[in-house]
């Protein structure tokens, strides 16, 4: 090993080969699976499929080979005192990788257990060496420079044998206590929405029948599963155990799947508002809704489910050297709309239809416009014309 190389690997980078494997998921390799070990979490799917089938990727840190073959042999006191001060700046305080705090990601982690393992590995290869080195044995030994090296190696070697590891085991415990809580907070958040009790339609409505929420639940389960697949990978590279990843990642698996089977249950409690009924104001509102303009699918249904109201209302701006007093005046009613959306399944769509009789200059007056509109719940086909 030549002594550019040797520098090289005392900076911190001692890791030679990484192999990452990804475990198959939903039928994929089985034998890859079962190589994964108990840590492996295997479930269906993947992150990119619909809303409604939707579970976490599985992608684990297989094996991490470490090859380090320790400082290069010296022949010189010269030679020794170089190497020395590189494993002095390397095994430095501000080496010790940080320890990991959210939000946390899959080449975030990976790289902190490759840094992580590398210190692992080299620091008794080179306690061994700092402990086996003679100085009076070396080329140019003098008594000064034999024990100016002779101190700086039993000074490191007190600190990679006493210092060091509690460094170490410091970042590594509270990284792992990080994540372990970002995992139980997760899943708890999760449980929220998959524990709706389905005898309780109330509870299903509250907890499951607006999309947003199911949504925040989703995000927690498949938060919870790649952290739990971030752990286990974490602890296989470091050969650390004692935290439940298997048994929490399959917890997320679960509570996600128990959750989708009570939001299909929610959706069927959705149904279409009233219709007023009013003949007048489903003609302004196809009209409006079908212009080109504002680029709408097509509907299924559309319902009026809001009276016309009439509003005033008095606005004050202010600029460097005035108040200036503005006055809206409009009427506005509500319709409701029934549409296919981009994941397949169906929605019920919110309007506001507005027009201004006062407005600012910009807005156009005296003709019905398309105000507010915004998704609501899905809804399932049966209930349609309910």
């Amino acid at each position: 090993m030549d002594q550019k190389m040797w520098w090289w690997l005392c900076r911190g980078v001692v890791f030679a080969a990484v192999v990452l494997t990804a475990v198959g998921c939903g039928g994929g390799d089985e034998a890859s699976a079962e190589a994964a070990g108990e840590d492996a979490v295997v479930s269906g799917g993947g992150s990119d499929t619909p809303a409604t089938t939707d579970t976490p990727k599985q992608d684990v840190g297989q094996a991490l080979a470490i090859s380090y073959d320790g400082p290069p042999a010296v022949k010189t006191i010269d030679e020794a005192a170089e190497v020395v001060e590189a494993l002095r700046k390397k095994y430095d305080t501000t080496n010790v990788p940080d320890v990991l705090t959210p939000p946390y990601d899959r080449e975030g982690v990976l790289e902190y257990a490759k840094a992580m393992k590398a210190f692992q590995v080299a620091r008794p290869i080179d306690l061994a060496w700092l402990e086996k080195l003679d100085g009076k044995s070396l080329e140019g030994a003098d008594g000064y420079n034999n024990q100016r090296v002779d101190n700086a190696a039993r000074s490191l070697r007190s600190r990679l044998a006493d210092y060091f590891p509690g460094e170490f085991e410091h970042s590594l415990k509270y990284t792992r206590v990080n994540l372990r809580g970002n995992v139980d907070s997760t899943l708890q958040t999760l449980r929220i929405g998959a524990e709706a009790d389905p005898s309780n339609d109330g509870d299903l409505r509250n907890k499951l029948a607006r999309e947003d929420r199911v949504q925040m639940y989703r995000q927690a389960g498949r938060t919870a599963y790649d952290l739990a697949v971030l752990g286990a990978a974490l602890d296989r590279v470091v050969e650390e155990d004692g935290t439940d990843w298997a048994d929490k990642g399959r917890q997320a698996t679960e509570l996600l799947a128990t959750l989708e089977q009570k939001a299909q249950a929610a959706a069927k409690l959705i149904v279409p508002p009233v219709d007023l009924g009013d003949k007048k104001l489903r003609v302004i509102a196809e009209e409006v809704l079908s212009r080109e303009r504002y680029g709408l699918p097509p509907r299924v249904r559309l319902i009026v489910n809001a009276p016309i109201r009439k509003y005033d209302r008095t606005l004050y701006t202010l600029d460097t050297h005035s108040i200036h007093r503005g006055q809206s005046v409009w009427q506005e009613f509500q319709v409701t709309t029934i549409e296919r959306a981009e994941d397949g399944r169906h929605y019920l769509f919110y309007h506001d239809l507005v027009k201004y009789e006062k407005a600012a200059s910009q807005t156009p007056t005296g003709k019905w416009l398309l105000g507010d509109r915004f998704r609501g719940s899905p809804i399932v086909e049966e209930n349609f014309e309910k």
